[in-house]
């Protein structure tokens, strides 16, 4: 390991040795302080394992010139990575934010290989490229895209934002994520210090489609989509796979501007919200077949409302036309601990209310538990009567048999409402007390279905 000394208009000619220096940069020799991140990589030979230690009053600005990263590039076994460090100007070894990098006008940054960089802000004025092998993380830093994207074309890529502020200066800045690429932001902030922030990413998904992530992140000044531009096109855009928990949004955010067109197309969005109540119970999932938003307008009477809002709610399942018994729209549902040891509560009921009738080929579900007495053995257990012999999975040709209707009270059901309920009984294959995971499959197309949040046990 090999520490690299950076502050603007330095010029060095070696590293700065293998143990860490201290003290103000005035004090270093000028031999091991570079003028900038991308000097002391290509001159000076930083590497994987190695520290490049930039002065808080670093400010490189090479005018309308590209600045480069390169770091080591993943191996066959895990790679350390080359680590970049804002530092205290006045000490060296102590972790300061607010070294900057920035060129201007049409120059762009790119950066290839395993790169993290620490309170370290970077404006870009035109394209921020992510080139061939990367892993790159970037954390408690401002990244600021002036006129352009930030783009991964990688392959398999990973790249997180971990509590970062992001300036997306323009509305024409945005993320781009291809390739198979994972991008993702864990806490911080994403807005326009200039204005309207209308969406996160335009286009993109192809060449093997990719995955963001939000975690935590405060997205309240993104007013229009999520993801712009992408998953109308089951040629064109591959995997879609958005995941948004513990947000906070704005009120008229949307998740995308197209409808899903593909399995491989899926959103999911949790606890995340522009309201301090509805954060506790908001829930989204969509994929091709439809979509499940939570309902605080139309519940079970009694189910168990949530602690904090003492709200109410149910999921929403509104089934696109793609939806039939082949190609079922299918959500994972919600669950509790079930003493499924006990004849008492050995049967897990969903209850739900439509407009439509249904039948048992229109909506059903499967539970999936640890067996009784091999715990470690999985059981299978559907609540149709549907399903191909010897297995769980429903028969193609099957034309069903009504749902079991009930009398539970609902407030503010849907007009003519049929109530029902769907039995996963485990007796026949008893087992163990556990938190079954439990999925619900709608073949109904172009359908309105209301599922209550409590599942009971009887």
């Amino acid at each position: 390991m090999a520490y690299y000394y950076v502050k603007n208009g330095e010029t060095a000619g070696t590293a700065g040795g293998t143990t860490v220096k201290s003290g103000a940069f005035s004090g270093l020799a000028s031999t091991v302080t570079w003028g900038s991140i991308q000097s002391a990589i290509d001159d000076g030979g930083a590497g994987s394992g190695d520290s490049i230690l930039c002065s808080d009053s670093h400010s490189f600005a090479p005018g309308v010139a590209n600045i480069s990263y390169t770091g080591p590039v993943p191996g066959t076994a895990a790679t350390p990575p080359l680590n970049v460090i804002s530092v205290s100007d006045a000490d060296c070894d102590q972790y300061s934010a607010g070294a900057i990098e920035a060129n201007t006008g049409a120059a762009d940054h790119n950066i290839v290989g395993v790169i993290n960089f620490i309170g370290v802000d970077v404006t870009c004025a035109d394209r921020f490229s992510v080139n061939d092998s990367a892993l790159l993380r970037f954390m408690d830093m401002t990244l600021t895209l002036v006129s352009d994207y930030f783009t991964i074309t990688a392959d398999g890529a990973d790249v997180a934002f971990i509590d970062c502020t992001i300036d997306l200066l323009t509305s024409a800045s945005d993320f781009i994520v291809n390739a198979g690429a994972s991008l993702g932001f864990v806490g911080g902030k994403i807005y326009n210090s200039t204005g309207a922030c209308d969406h996160v990413t335009d286009s993109g998904f192809t060449s093997g489609g990719g995955t963001l992530y939000f975690r935590g992140v405060d997205l309240s000044a993104v007013s229009g989509e999520i993801i712009q531009n992408a998953g109308g096109s089951q040629i064109n855009d591959d995997r879609i796979s958005l995941d948004i928990s513990r947000c906070r949004m704005h009120a008229s955010v949307m998740y995308s501007n197209e409808s899903l067109t593909s399995e491989n197309h899926q959103f999911r969005v949790s606890s995340s919200s522009d309201s301090v109540s509805a954060q506790e119970y908001q829930h989204h999932y969509s994929s091709m077949g439809g979509n499940v938003d939570d309902e605080s307008g139309t519940y079970r009477d009694d189910s168990t409302a949530y602690p904090a809002s003492a709200q109410k709610v149910s999921l929403k399942c509104v089934t696109s036309g793609y939806a039939s018994i082949n190609n079922p729209f299918a959500f994972d549902a919600p669950t509790r601990y079930a003493e499924l040891s006990s004849v008492a509560s050995d049967v897990v009921r969903i209850y739900l209310v439509s407009s439509t009738t249904l039948s048992d080929v229109d909506v059903w579900a499967d539970a999936i538990y640890p067996d009784g007495t091999t715990k470690q053995l999985p059981n299978f257990v559907n609540s149709s009567g549907n399903t191909i012999p010897g297995s769980f999975v429903i028969d193609p040709f099957a034309t069903g048999t009504p749902l079991t209707t009930n009398t539970e009270g609902w407030t503010n059901p849907p007009a003519t409402p049929n109530y029902y309920q769907i039995d996963l009984d485990t007796s026949v294959d008893a087992g163990a007390d556990c938190v079954p995971i439990i999925r619900v499959y709608v073949a109904k197309a172009s359908a309105t279905i209301y599922f209550c949040t409590s599942v009971d046990l009887v």
